[in-house]
């Protein structure tokens, strides 16, 4: 079972099985804060802006999408979550069925269908990337402006780029959808050695490209110490 395959799912999931059809509410919110310090040195962002989509709930534990064999909810958009934006904001809704959702799989904005050749950035996603990210970072009073552009694509098609999110509910009508996100959480295993070296020419500024340890700290936040997390209410 492949990506394109998933809705199909839920289209007919419903049927003789008992289950009701949902629109759950979504809203998107970001951090809380306006700085994080790692040691002696302070990161303040100007822009922290994340393609986020498209979204699916899987009755398996651990899933990937081989292995989501029932599909009880779906997120079909590709949207923009501002980062740095603590209030929670309205961004669509959850087409769902009741049942008890064990995990999730997503798209940080760049989608590979089976029917594509390569990877393609989704209509939603910031200039077309996962991540727009600037900001600046200040140590024994030198301060540092970054930038970068962060991709992040599943490794084959039809695969989603972040796999067997672990969330737990029991859909019912009534259910809320926020999805949480704070970038900050993305800088703390940036090297701060490494990232100042890579301002060789001293003008207090640079980009962060895929080669530099900066980059792929940046990948490791939004993939595996801090994903987008799924919250629920009622």
């Amino acid at each position: 079972m492949r990506w394109p395959a998933l809705g199909l799912l839920l289209v007919g999931a419903c049927g003789d099985t008992g289950q009701q059809r949902l629109r759950i509410p979504v809203v998107a919110q970001g951090s809380q804060r306006d700085f994080f310090e790692v040691g002696d040195a302070r990161f303040t962002l100007q822009r922290a802006e994340l393609g986020f989509g498209p979204l699916y709930l899987c009755a398996t534990e651990g899933a990937d999408v081989d292995l989501c064999e029932v599909a009880l909810g779906e997120f079909l958009q590709t949207i923009t979550i501002d980062g740095l934006d603590g209030q929670p904001t309205t961004v669509g809704t959850l087409d769902a069925t009741t049942g008890n959702v064990r995990s999730a799989l997503y798209d940080y904005g760049i989608s590979w269908l089976l029917t594509q050749q390569q990877p393609r950035a989704s209509k939603g996603a910031p200039d077309g990337h996962s991540l727009v990210l600037s900001g600046s970072v200040t140590r024994a009073q030198q301060t540092l402006l970054f930038e970068a552009v962060v991709d992040i694509a599943p490794l084959s098609a039809g695969d989603a780029a972040l796999n067997a999110l672990a969330t737990q509910r029991d859909l019912k009508s009534g259910d809320q959808l926020r999805l949480q996100v704070d970038p900050y959480r993305w800088l703390s295993r940036i090297n701060l050695d490494k990232l100042f070296a890579l301002d060789e020419d001293r003008d207090g500024q640079v980009t962060l490209g895929e080669e530099t340890q900066a980059y792929q700290a940046l990948v490791l936040g939004m993939t595996n110490a801090a994903p987008v997390q799924l919250v629920w209410s009622r």
